[in-house]
């Protein structure tokens, strides 16, 4: 996505998806969550629109993050690495 932004500046990209790393490449604004009530509704022309978020980047959340926070898997598959860090970090 980064590429397509800086090749194309004054292209608005519309897209769906369900892979966390293209999640991971949006900065702050550049998601619109369809399943969130983050919409508004706009009496005088009888619309409801969604609003981009959430307000921070997702660009340095682990993916593991990305899955089960704005994704809502329950049980997101984690590397051995990170289970035996939160393991250690639960103990201490």
């Amino acid at each position: 996505m980064g590429d397509l932004k800086k090749v194309f500046p004054g292209i608005q990209f519309i897209a769906t998806t369900h892979s966390p790393f293209i999640i991971q490449s949006m900065d702050s604004g550049e998601i619109i969550d369809l399943n969130q009530p983050t919409t508004a509704h706009i009496p005088s022309d009888g619309y409801t629109v969604a609003l981009p978020a959430p307000v921070f980047s997702y660009s340095h959340h682990p993916i593991e993050d990305i899955v089960e926070d704005v994704m809502g898997i329950e049980l997101p598959q984690r590397s051995r690495r990170y289970q035996e860090m939160y393991d250690t970090a639960k103990e201490y």
